[in-house]
């Protein structure tokens, strides 16, 4: 049905601007999917506007293959022929044009005239593809791609990173959003021994990070954990969590790494002893960044040493240089200025 109309969309658009002179137009798509039948529909549309042009005389050709074969009226319009080729061979492009022949009154004379077409051609495409079921979407979320002719050895590539993919049938391949930069487009292209194939665009947004704790509390040198998760398995190779923190010198934390068809990895974090607070940022390409608050309940640390220090009243205008000259000497007093 979706064939039909754009057909008949296409001849009432032929008949607009046809005018007043003959016209052939070509109806057949210049790539036609391969059918195990291995028979192709060719289709034209053709308009005379003399008035003395015999009724029932039009006869409309094909010559392909070097053979002229009669076309047949099409159940879609008057003005409309088909012919069914059927390719003995697999060719990569089958050139063809139409001739039409039609009596006219001249007089009291029928004459004869022919029409051609210019060379059209088209290709069969032993593999195409048809949708993806989506266009958009975070790291880790699976993607059908419906064509034909699939092939056991396709892959699907993001820009230049291979996808995790799985050939179902010749018809339909899944793969899974790996993990590229995100908030872009991507050009995705299925490659295989087959050829490449172009499937469009596809715009990767960021992906949230959860923790199963909002905030940490430490005591002292205790060891704590908590969970990290995504909202989809991630690739076979794993994900890599990039963690740090703004005091480095009060906890210690080892790598995190999500396993490969896994949502989540639990993390280990322990405190130095000491009091402090700060955060971790959790990070990794393709996610959206995870800050978590941290705090470590414990002795609190020293202040600078303040023994053997001789206390110093300073008095305008007088010479300080011997007092500051006595740092480093045996007492090794310091000097403070008050």
């Amino acid at each position: 049905m979706k064939n039909r109309s754009l057909n008949l969309f296409c001849l009432a658009v032929v008949v607009l601007l046809s005018g007043c002179r003959t016209t052939i137009d070509n109806l057949t798509p210049p790539q036609l999917p391969t059918n195990s039948s291995h028979i192709y529909t060719m289709t034209m549309a053709v308009h005379i506007p003399s008035r003395d042009v015999i009724p029932q005389s039009l006869r409309p050709f094909i010559v392909i293959d070097g053979r002229r074969q009669p076309m047949k009226r099409s159940e879609l319009g008057h003005h409309i022929f088909v012919y069914d080729y059927r390719m003995s061979r697999q060719c990569e492009k089958v050139r063809y044009y139409y001739e039409v022949e039609y009596d006219v009154a001249s007089g009291d004379k029928v004459v004869t005239k022919t029409e051609r077409s210019q060379l059209f051609e088209f290709q069969v495409l032993g593999r195409c593809i048809l949708s993806l079921d989506v266009y958009r979407g975070i790291p880790g979320t699976k993607v059908v791609i419906l064509g034909r002719g699939f092939r056991n050895d396709d892959r699907v590539i993001f820009g230049d990173v291979l996808a995790e993919t799985h050939v179902h049938s010749d018809r339909m391949i899944e793969c899974i959003v790996p993990t590229v930069d995100a908030d872009k487009n991507h050009h995705l292209n299925l490659q295989g021994s087959g050829g490449n194939v172009a499937l469009g665009d596809f715009f990767v947004d960021l992906a949230p990070i959860y923790a199963s704790k909002n905030v940490l509390h430490l005591r002292g040198e205790e060891r704590q954990n908590f969970t990290l998760s995504v909202d989809h398995p991630v690739p076979a190779n794993g994900l890599l969590l990039d963690i740090t923190t703004d005091i480095p010198e009060d906890i210690v934390m080892p790598e995190v790494l999500i396993p490969g068809g896994s949502r989540s990895v639990e993390a280990f974090i322990s405190g130095s002893g000491y009091e402090a607070s700060g955060h971790l940022f959790v990070e990794a390409r393709g996610y959206q960044p995870l800050i978590i608050p941290v705090s470590i309940s414990g002795q609190a640390k020293e202040s600078p040493t303040q023994e053997n220090t001789v206390s110093y009243q300073a008095s305008p205008g007088e010479d300080f240089s011997v007092e500051w000259n006595r740092y480093g000497e045996e007492d090794q007093d310091i000097i403070v200025i008050e």
